[in-house]
């Protein structure tokens, strides 16, 4: 399970998200509770690394508490469905770690936005030209650093074929 506030709050052990994992383990379905660094002191894509480090460790060490590796899922709240979506469609973050997203067993993005419609708009109206220099005037997007690693952090840009099952 990953937390949300925007990629620069929120913590797993804020009162919303610590005690989410508590219910599962009476069924029989272990859960990981995760952090992640926090921006704008810790840069895009600092958060979907960090994700996919943890997910690639739990991976390593689900076994020998007792749980199975390719049972895997993702689940994320608000900006934690956003970096879930992510790391579950774009190879490039569990890559590092050995993995793909096939390795998963599926995703599941709760409450998020996976694209940013209103700036696509804004660029096909006034130019991407016009949209990059506004862009990186805003102090709000200090964390991405340039447009492009803004749009690029969006999951709907990496929907590809062999991706595991999606539950919006």
């Amino acid at each position: 399970f990953v937390h949300g506030g925007s990629l620069t709050s929120g913590d797993k052990a804020d009162s919303d998200y610590a005690h989410v994992c508590d219910s599962f383990p009476a069924v029989g379905i272990a859960c990981a509770n995760v952090n992640y660094r926090l921006g704008p002191q810790h840069s895009w894509p600092a958060q979907a690394e960090d994700l996919a480090s943890a997910v690639a460790w739990v991976r390593n060490n689900i076994a020998a508490r007792g749980g199975d590796p390719k049972k895997l899922f993702l689940l994320g709240h608000s900006s934690g469905a956003t970096l879930v979506a992510l790391v579950g469609s774009d190879d490039r973050y569990l890559a590092k770690n050995g993995m793909k997203p096939s390795d998963l067993r599926g995703v599941m993005p709760l409450g998020s936005i996976m694209w940013d419609d209103e700036l696509e708009q804004a660029i096909a109206q006034r130019g991407r030209d016009t949209i990059a220099q506004n862009f990186q005037r805003d102090p709000d997007n200090r964390l991405y650093g340039s447009l492009e690693r803004y749009q690029d952090h969006w999951p709907v840009r990496h929907i590809h074929a062999g991706l595991p099952p999606f539950l919006f």
